[in-house]
């Protein structure tokens, strides 16, 4: 207890107090999320479910190779959860500036906290949320099918983890950018077929990059421009041992710190530029 003291003894005074309002919102979103947890947990089990029976039984019998069931589930059905969670965690902004101005976030930014906070603030939330909803299932999921199809071989389920919650915060930014970047009624009605349809179509969900790549190598190369290929290889390489069938991690990390940083930039912009904040 004197060691944590002595610690917050060199924070600067703002900077404490910042913190501990930060601490102050998230407890209190926690204490909510309780409320709603048990729905949904059952409704990310039954998507879960369907993806399960598709992807481990029904695409198998069609043909599907044992050893692509495992890539293919992290995916499509994994991306489609990730993406449908930050659409989801996006729209309380576009639907509260619709109708109620900015709703909840207008009594956020009374608070004596900077912009920076209540946006992390939002971003941690949606990540523990997202993380209680879906990663306990996923990794079901993927016990599931490793002992359904013992010649899958998992390389490592917590470095799996760790990427898994690296790759919902980076959603979470960008539709949080998104969201505050185009007008409220054009991210409703056209986000989806305008930007979220093409990015998944070109960014190896629906197989892996090599297979891709093989089949044509202009298809593979545009899909290398395309940020959601290295969210997905990279999942695939770290939780699969795919012997180069899949884009290295170490080259795909350090692209997705860079998209860190450009999307957090392109976020703050487009947020300050909606609301017309200042620092």
């Amino acid at each position: 207890m004197d060691y944590m003291d002595y610690f917050e003894k060199l924070l600067p005074k703002d900077l404490r107090s910042y913190i501990s309002i930060l601490c102050a919102m998230i407890k209190k979103d926690l204490f909510l999320l309780k409320q709603k947890t048990a729905d949904i947990i059952i409704n990310s089990a039954i998507i879960l479910t369907m993806e399960l029976i598709v992807w481990c039984y029904l695409y198998p019998l069609l043909g599907m190779p044992q050893e692509l069931v495992l890539p293919m589930f992290v995916g499509w059905p994994l991306i489609s959860i990730m993406i449908n969670l930050g659409f989801c965690f996006s729209m309380k902004y576009t639907l509260g500036a619709l109708y109620t101005g900015y709703g909840f976030m207008e009594f956020d930014l009374t608070l004596p906290l900077p912009t920076s906070y209540v946006l992390a603030k939002y971003i941690i939330s949606f990540v523990i949320e997202a993380c209680i909803a879906t990663l306990p299932l996923i990794l079901i999921g993927i016990t599931i099918i490793q002992y359904l199809y013992p010649t899958v071989i998992i390389a490592g389920l917590l470095p799996f983890c760790l990427l898994y919650i690296m790759n919902l915060s980076l959603i979470a930014i960008v539709f949080l950018a998104l969201s505050f970047w185009y007008p409220n009624q054009w991210f409703e009605n056209n986000v989806w077929p305008r930007r979220i349809g093409p990015i998944i179509t070109f960014g190896a969900v629906f197989a892996p990059w090599h297979q891709v790549y093989v089949f044509s190598k202009p298809i593979g190369i545009l899909m290398l421009l395309n940020p959601l290929t290295y969210v997905t290889e990279a999942m695939r390489s770290v939780l699969l041992k795919g012997n180069g069938i899949y884009i290295s991690l170490w080259f795909c990390i350090p692209i997705l710190i860079l998209l860190f940083l450009v999307s957090t930039l392109w976020m703050s912009k487009s947020v300050r530029s909606k609301l017309d904040l200042l620092s």
